[in-house]
């Protein structure tokens, strides 16, 4: 695709850095535009880290990468990327339309973003995998950054975006605070690493079935920790502000997705509000339940692994879709090439 800024305008600002823009001569042609700022030019390779982690990754129908890349615009210091525009928007967005969001759809979604995260993690089947690159963990997994797309039917398909925040996996244990802490395991800033993919995936699915991130109240922790040690404790400090410190640090916690009403209130399961009325979480399966608790595990030794759930619940997940009976459920349900 060449890009003509001249042939497009602006349709809707999303943030300072993406704007969705529409064609002068077709109103039904969108695309994203994002400004990134370029990385390292003495390098050599002046591209923003995005596109350079992007470039890194074969074509994949589970992530998005840019359909044209502008070098040195606006200025030098930038670079600019048109992505397709999918207008069903992000899972945070979509979510807002369908709640409770079906089983099936958690499903896909589910399987389909550990199918985006053994691949870029390279423990997918060789014919993906096989190419000589690094192993690549994302660090900011979380709603925003998970794109529903329409397939066709009335089982939407999901699609990873966002690798400004990613790495290259090593084995050396350094702190890292970047990206969405709220999304992030309990051992942060330690998040260089596969299991802390692993758990954030787990939380989007929390997510997804409960409309929340699985964590306590970050203000009501910061209150506490204020109250117990008269002052922030020490190791704020290194984190931007306070209130990034206590989102890093406060404890997370997920409820059994798959209990009756009647054991919600047993347990102390508190109400959700849903368009600011409280509700009780919809009770999903146990072996959905299971699966998100497998990644949620506390320890990053303890959770389960990518390969892990492209072999073994991919199995599971496949049979839960063929049983509802709608060979839809099961469009688009392997991992490709393609983008």
């Amino acid at each position: 695709m060449a890009w003509n800024p001249e042939e497009w305008n602006v349709k809707e600002v999303c943030n300072p850095a993406v704007e969705i823009m529409v064609n002068k001569h077709n109103v039904n042609m969108l695309v994203v535009k994002k400004v990134m700022r370029n990385h390292n030019p003495s390098s050599g390779d002046a591209r923003p880290l995005e596109i350079k982690f992007l470039a890194l990754l074969p074509d994949s129908n589970r992530v998005i990468k840019p359909i044209f890349v502008a070098p040195s615009q606006p200025s030098p210091q930038f670079s600019t990327a048109i992505f397709r525009h999918y207008p069903l928007g992000d899972i945070h967005v979509w979510r807002q339309q369908n709640i409770p969001v079906p089983e099936p759809h958690i499903w896909r979604m589910f399987l389909q973003m550990a199918q985006a995260v053994a691949f870029i993690q390279k423990e997918t089947s060789p014919s993906l995998t096989q190419v000589q690159r690094p192993v690549i963990v994302h660090r900011d997994i979380k709603p925003s950054n998970i794109l529903v797309v329409d397939n066709g039917t009335t089982h939407p398909s999901f699609r990873l975006i966002d690798f400004g925040c990613a790495c290259i996996e090593t084995q050396h244990k350094l702190p890292a605070r970047v990206g969405t802490y709220e999304w992030q395991p309990p051992e942060n800033p330690y998040i260089n690493t596969k299991a802390a993919d692993i758990w954030s995936l787990g939380a989007v699915v929390y997510y997804m079935a409960t409309g929340i991130a699985p964590i306590r109240n970050p203000r009501d922790y910061a209150n506490d920790r204020f109250k117990e040690l008269g002052s922030h404790p020490e190791s704020a400090s290194r984190y931007p502000s306070p209130d990034r410190y206590y989102a890093a640090k406060t404890p997370r916690h997920a409820f059994p997705i798959n209990l009756s009403a009647l054991q919600q209130l047993l347990q102390g399961v508190p109400l959700i509000r849903i368009d600011g009325i409280p509700r009780r979480i919809h009770q999903y399966s146990d072996i959905l339940n299971r699966w998100m608790q497998a990644c949620l595990q506390k320890s990053p030794t303890d959770r389960t692994t990518s390969r892990q759930l492209v072999t073994d619940m991919q199995v599971e997940a496949k049979e839960v879709l063929t049983q509802t009976g709608d060979p839809a459920a099961l469009t688009d349900i392997d991992l490709g090439s393609g983008n």
